[in-house]
């Protein structure tokens, strides 16, 4: 299949020749198969080629396009969306990157240094809107979002779950201030999304924008990543220690860039666990994925644990 991407490439002068001799390249294993192209003169990568049999990356592409116009710097630069045979192929230029996990082993003695790198890419990324001038409020108040989290719950949810947090959306609404400005989502933004480029700790790319939305709850990426980066290196967002310290300050003044209040915030946790839920299990599925589980569990400690809460 190689010769054939290079021919395309080549008859869209992305590439100066279609030999496959000249190249080399490696395939990543994830949702879908990603091939990384690189020249064997320098060994530099060239291009990261994304591949779906199901013609399902228009959308993705065409986020990828918006976010880099306003936001060059937190998504690999999208080059070309092309047709080979029954396959799409996404096209974007292919940076030396440092996966985060690899990454928090190189300053391993300072985490905290890429967390707050990740927090600082989403706030420039918050901060360039497509709707910057606009806030959430409408949509929280109309039901717009939540009526989403319901029709999950109703489908997912047990009982108790659900009283649960009708309960809590109902104490949200009546919270003074509870403006909420527009932001858009990346929708996945867990660690095997972000990399460093060139294993520099200032600078990181988002990767993988297939549940990009233009409008969502502001802090629900900041939220995922948090959760992701805990679970990972701490092992539970319930385990209050001295070294987690820079997560809750880093989050608090996250917020206050962006303008909501922190109690607020926190107080999204759940309806964010849910939005992650409802994004990582495909529509009409009889059963949740293993993330949509995950979540799900996650949700029902929230409430159990709430006073042991890391941000609270």
């Amino acid at each position: 299949m190689l010769t054939a991407i290079l021919t395309r490439l080549h008859g869209d002068g992305l590439v100066p020749s279609s030999d496959v001799g000249d190249y080399a390249y490696t395939v990543v294993f994830r949702a879908r198969i990603t091939v990384i192209l690189f020249t064997k003169r320098t060994c530099r990568p060239l291009y990261a080629i994304k591949i779906s049999p199901r013609h399902d990356l228009e959308s993705a592409f065409q986020h990828m396009k918006e976010v880099y116009r306003r936001t060059p710097d937190v998504v690999p630069e999208p080059l070309g969306l092309l047709t080979l045979g029954n396959h799409q192929l996404l096209v974007t230029r292919a940076y030396v990157l440092t996966s985060l996990e690899h990454a928090f082993s190189l300053h391993r003695r300072n985490k905290s240094l890429v967390f707050n790198t990740v927090l600082k890419t989403l706030l420039e990324l918050n901060q360039q809107s497509v709707v910057s001038d606009e806030t959430f409020d409408d949509v929280f108040r109309q039901q717009k979002l939540l009526s989403l989290v319901t029709e999950f719950l109703q489908a997912y949810g047990e009982d108790e779950m659900r009283q649960f947090l009708h309960q809590h959306i109902d104490r949200m609404q009546r919270y003074s201030g509870s403006h909420l400005p527009a932001v858009p989502q990346h929708g996945d933004l867990t660690a095997v999304n972000i990399a460093l480029i060139n294993q520099r700790s200032d600078r990181v790319l988002f990767l993988d924008w297939d549940d990009y939305a233009t409008i969502s709850i502001p802090v629900y990426d900041t939220l995922t990543f948090i959760r992701s980066f805990v679970s990972h290196h701490y092992g539970s967002m319930y385990s209050p220690n001295k070294r987690l310290c820079f997560i809750k300050e880093a989050f608090s003044e996250f917020c206050e860039n962006i303008g909501v209040k922190y109690d607020l915030a926190v107080d999204l946790y759940p309806i964010c666990l849910i939005l992650y839920a409802r994004l990582r299990t495909p529509r009409a599925a009889a059963t949740l994925g293993v993330a949509g589980v995950k979540a799900m569990t996650e949700l029902r400690r929230f409430f159990e644990e709430r006073e042991r809460f890391i941000l609270g």
